[in-house]
């Protein structure tokens, strides 16, 4: 059974949950962010034993699609690493604390409450590397990919300092007038 802990209140206008949306935003992004470290660390061991020091994701998208096409590891030298799973198949499964994030609008009292609970998940790493990359916020500028653009590129996320690095091109549509006259 998950109890719900106070995070936070905030007061807001009846009319207006621009700010209760703008914080559950902060709070949420937070709350990811925790979730990837506590995996890192959790996993940091996995990491040495198979030399791994990137996750890796190569993306595409724009015009309302898009996502990762591919994930996968890299050690320091830049070489894809694929760990052997048969060798022991617990190093690639760990229990993760996730918290979750729940509000409560009161608008007689004119305010936002925000709870969380906290349950446990189990994950593999070997089948959850997009949503880290996902929850660590590397594509977060993007959103839905919505948007008159394309984009593609590599996403690294260096699992020791939880530090990454995107490179890629994005290539955005402008529109121009194009008025004409004619006569037959």
């Amino acid at each position: 059974m998950s109890t719900l802990k106070l995070i936070k209140e905030i007061k807001t206008n009846n009319t207006d949950y621009l700010v209760a949306s703008t914080e559950l935003d902060n709070l949420t992004t937070e709350t990811n962010k925790k979730y990837i470290k506590d995996v890192l660390n959790k996993f940091r061991e996995f990491f040495i034993k198979f030399k791994i020091q990137y996750i890796v994701g190569e993306f595409s998208g724009g015009h309302d699609e898009g996502g990762f096409d591919s994930t996968y590891f890299e050690n320091d030298n830049n070489k894809e690493i694929i760990p052997d799973t048969s060798v022991n198949k617990d190093s690639f499964i760990e229990w993760i604390n996730v918290e979750n994030i729940h509000t409560f609008e009161n608008e007689k009292q004119k305010k936002t409450t925000f709870y969380s609970t906290l349950t446990s998940k189990k994950i593999n790493i070997l089948e959850e590397l997009e949503d880290i990359l996902y929850n660590a916020g590397c594509l977060e500028e993007y959103g839905s990919f919505a948007g008159e653009f394309s984009v593609n590129g590599t996403v690294k996320l260096n699992v020791f300092n939880g530090k990454w690095k995107r490179n890629g091109q994005e290539i955005i549509e402008s529109y121009q007038n194009n008025n004409d006259e004619g006569e037959i």
